[in-house]
């Protein structure tokens, strides 16, 4: 009788083993993951440093479309517009981001992309001239922070011209803002969290190795 108590005992004992290796293991790889990559944190940072595009749109929802009138919108508020914005001329502020892209065969027009520079990270796609996107000498990437461009332009919620893409059709493009190189820095703290879980992962691992020999 004490010996089946006892084997249940450390069948029991096994299964907590397992279980806290795992959890160990899975936590100890999720931070080292997090170590792995500290840019995340650093180049948000940087862009939280600069001069942000407005969040908040201060429009009156009841005002009847006026073409006249300059919309002073945020970048996510064009992401996710609804037909009150479309054809209306607008005012927007964000990062150049991604590449220089030719619209024609010539060359005479351009895509870019602006970002937002706050924690929505919503895009639009921008329709200007090659002499419009020639101001923007700085496109923002892993290891650059792109051009803060001001576009004033009109918006079309399904552009006729461009198989239904949403876009901004540039009137004006101007340069708030001039991009920079991203340095990231490796630092071996990051990796330590991680590094000590997987280790006790490891361990546990190893003493419910043992603990299945003895019971064989």
């Amino acid at each position: 009788m004490r010996a089946y108590v006892r084997q249940i005992a450390v069948h029991h004992a096994v299964g907590l083993f397992v279980w806290l290796a795992v959890a160990a293991s899975l936590v100890g790889g999720f931070c080292a993951g997090a170590g792995a990559f500290p840019h995340t944190a650093f180049a948000q940072t940087a862009q939280g440093s600069q001069n942000t595009a407005k969040t908040d749109n201060s429009l009156d929802e009841q005002l009847l479309p006026d073409s006249s009138f300059i919309y002073d919108a945020s970048i996510a508020d064009l992401s996710g517009a609804d037909s009150y914005y479309d054809n209306q001329t607008v005012l927007v502020t964000g990062e150049a981001v991604g590449d220089n892209i030719r619209a024609d065969i010539l060359g005479d027009y351009r895509w870019i992309t602006l970002q937002s520079t706050d924690s929505t990270y919503a895009e639009i796609s921008v329709f200007m001239t090659a002499q419009q996107a020639s101001r923007i000498t700085s496109l923002g990437n892993y290891s650059t922070r792109g051009d803060i461009v001001s576009v004033q332009g009109t918006f079309h919620l399904v552009c006729n011209e461009h198989e239904g893409l949403t876009d901004l059709h540039a009137d004006s493009v101007s340069i708030i803002d001039a991009g920079y190189p991203i340095e990231h820095k490796f630092n071996v703290r990051d990796f330590v969290p991680g590094i000590v879980l997987v280790a006790i992962g490891a361990l546990l691992l190893f003493i419910f190795a043992r603990l299945r020999e003895r019971l064989r």
